[in-house]
């Protein structure tokens, strides 16, 4: 996971990227994503990133640049009823 093209730069002393090491080739992911939070479970849980970005507003995607990834992507509603 990198986060060094991710908008504003946020909390450098800790660093821009992470990574791990996954024992299988077969690999799934859930990727949830808001406004500036993401969570990436990868095999069910068995390896988790959390994380923060703060994009800028023409930033609106993700990029897998590893591997061959297919997916499906949903968009929540959270039920939230205008004022």
């Amino acid at each position: 996971m990198d986060r060094s093209q991710a908008g504003e730069p946020f909390a450098l002393d800790f660093g821009t990227s992470r990574s791990c090491n996954i024992d299988k080739k077969a690999t799934n992911a859930s990727i949830f994503i808001d406004k500036s939070i993401f969570e990436i479970f990868i095999n069910e849980g068995e390896k988790v990133f959390s994380g923060r970005v703060f994009p800028r507003e023409d930033q609106t995607g993700i990029a897998i640049t590893k591997g061959k990834p297919t997916g499906t992507y949903y968009e929540l509603d959270y039920g939230r009823k205008a004022n």
